[in-house]
């Protein structure tokens, strides 16, 4: 069985169906564990996942049924057919409705990223789009979903703590090119930014440059929110290449999940094992 891209607080992942097991999964995507059913079928990313991602967000079912495939396309390593024109419009479609919660806008938007090249430019338009959005929670999704230096640049200069903090920690996962700008404003965010994740973020990015993994997307379940012993129902302390990195996360329900690109783990710290801001 794979080791899942979700990651979160429970001790032992559930078993997981065969690959090639196409009945069972769309089994498992409609079960209450749909999400994390979902990061660990992108971790196996069988060859029949594009076709029947498209065909289950091609049903008219509202957000809840359509979050487990969109999460499953972005994560995985599989790419739409350059044949099919109506998803990508979709997608693009629902990463600008703002009557949608910025999680489904959010999983839209990285669901683009698996578009045929025969779809790019609709990509990018959406990546551009989102991160000049009027809502701060999906400047911060364009933060992650960029791979432009000079629209991560931008970002990292954003009013938002949520999109600095994201915009950094994305600088830091991902094999981006920076200009020697981009790295000054960095080093500026590390030293001054008032926020502990921003600042955490921004050094991290400075002192482990990312290497040449291809980012994929992870899934946190960081649990329930909780009043006074954690950093805020928006913002979580992980762990990250032994580092301890504030991010902000997105509500779902009564949990909090965060969507990151990075080709390593990412786990949620505890309370009792929290660092002072």
């Amino acid at each position: 069985m794979p080791k899942a891209a979700w990651r979160g607080r429970a001790a032992t992942p559930p078993a997981w169906p065969a690959a090639d097991d196409r009945e069972a999964w769309h089994a498992r995507l409609r079960a209450p564990d749909a999400l994390i059913a979902a990061a660990a079928l992108a971790e196996l990313s069988p060859d029949w996942l594009p076709a029947a991602a498209a065909g289950a967000l091609a049903h008219p079912h509202g957000p809840p049924q359509r979050r487990p495939w969109l999460l499953a396309l972005a994560a995985g390593t599989r790419r739409l057919s350059s044949q099919d024109a109506v998803t990508p419009a979709t997608l693009a479609g629902w990463a600008a409705d703002p009557g949608l919660a910025p999680i489904d806008r959010c999983l839209a938007l990285a669901s683009l990223g698996r578009v045929d090249r025969t779809h790019a430019d609709l990509r990018d338009r959406a990546n551009a789009a989102a991160a000049s959005d009027r809502d701060p929670a999906m400047r911060a999704c364009a933060a992650t979903t960029n791979r432009d230096g000079s629209t991560l640049a931008g970002l990292l200069r954003d009013p938002s703590p949520r999109v600095r903090a994201l915009a950094s920690f994305t600088a830091a996962a991902c094999p981006i090119d920076l200009e020697r700008d981009t790295r000054a404003d960095l080093a500026r965010l590390a030293l001054v930014d008032p926020h502990p994740g921003v600042a955490r973020a921004a050094a991290a990015a400075l002192l482990h440059p990312p290497g040449g993994d291809r980012c994929r997307w992870q899934l946190l379940d960081a649990g329930e929110a909780t009043q006074g012993d954690e950093p805020g129902p928006g913002w979580v302390d992980v762990a990250w290449r032994e580092q301890t990195l504030r991010l902000p996360a997105l509500p779902l329900a009564a949990h909090r999940w965060l969507l990151l690109p990075t080709s390593e783990p990412v786990t949620p710290r505890p309370a009792s094992a929290r660092t002072p801001p």
